[in-house]
């Protein structure tokens, strides 16, 4: 009996580290604990695209308030992350999404889409609309600002300077071209250039040969 317990133990102890590891992949990175809600990732990026239609004036049909915090963006990630049960950490997988609202992948559902259960009309046909407007561009922009709400990755826009100088000298309009002359390698170049080489005196021809000492 206690052979058979010490052959169990290392499958305890396997089956322990197997299932404590399942644990902490379970467990949401920092990044995305600071971002899961759909409305902080729809305020990064309408923060980084202001130019995106907000769409938040449907209302609650319970109370008949503006409900101002379902939004077009945190509909669009609701879809994605809750309806679909993508990745919003990778560009193909919004590229899909994205498909989806172009009616080219797969098609919206009223009775699914964010919104539908609380909201007063369906937002459906509108976002679907807005999303079908943006150009090429626009829509890299938009999956680009979604990825970077939930790694946290700002990309920087900021583009360096170029350098001036603090004591520009003024150019005439007309300035002819003047060439820069390199200096010479060594002193012995320069020698060679100032002293000539001293000619080789000619081979007597003719009778003149057999005038030679």
């Amino acid at each position: 009996m206690q052979q058979n317990h010490y052959r169990s133990l290392p499958h305890l102890l396997l089956g322990g580290t197997i299932a404590y590891a399942g644990l902490l992949w379970l467990l949401p990175t920092p990044t995305l604990a600071q971002l899961s809600a759909p409305k902080d990732v729809a305020q990064f990026v309408y923060g980084r695209l202001p130019n995106l239609p907000v769409e938040n004036q449907y209302v609650r049909s319970e109370n008949n308030k503006q409900a101002t915090d379902s939004t077009l963006v945190s509909r669009f990630v609701q879809y994605h992350v809750s309806v679909k049960g993508r990745s919003p950490l990778h560009r193909l997988d919004w590229k899909i999404t994205l498909a989806d609202y172009l009616g080219v992948n797969d098609y919206l559902q009223p009775e699914t889409y964010p919104g539908h259960a609380f909201l007063k009309g369906s937002a459906m046909e509108k976002d679907a609309a807005i999303i079908q407007k943006l150009n090429r561009n626009q829509r890299n922009a938009l999956i680009q600002a979604l990825v970077d709400g939930f790694t946290g990755s700002a990309a920087s826009t900021a583009t360096s300077e170029p350098e001036t100088n603090p004591n520009p000298q003024p150019k005439a309009a007309n300035e002819p071209y003047r060439p820069t002359l390199q200096p010479l390698a060594s002193p012995e170049g320069a020698s060679v250039l100032k002293k000539p080489r001293k000619p080789s005196s000619p081979q007597p021809t003719g009778e003149a040969q057999f005038l030679r000492p």
